[in-house]
């Protein structure tokens, strides 16, 4: 499970993000909460997805790599949680 203490956004991937209609603001408030870590599938430009509430209590996926500064984490895309994202979510805080 990755240990963020940072996130590194730019205008590339706040762009990216926005075009899911998601915003910085709501990837914190999500890392915040209880996120469950999944590695993503192989051959992808993030090694995990982060599965979480934002503070309005939306379910968001958010796909995250790793930088080669330690414990930041760089938010490549995201989206509104898929319902089998749910549900694994779900069974894993149930």
């Amino acid at each position: 499970m990755p240990r963020i203490d940072e996130l590194e956004f730019d205008e590339h991937n706040e762009e990216e993000l926005a075009r899911h209609g998601i915003d910085p603001l709501q990837v914190y408030a999500m890392l915040a909460g209880r996120p469950l870590f999944v590695r993503n599938k192989r051959r992808r430009a993030a090694t995990y997805k982060a599965i979480g509430l934002d503070s309005s209590g939306a379910m968001l996926t958010i796909a995250i790599t790793a930088t080669a500064v330690p414990r930041r984490w760089r938010p490549v895309t995201g989206w509104p949680s898929t319902r089998g994202e749910v549900t694994l979510w779900r069974k894993h805080y149930a």
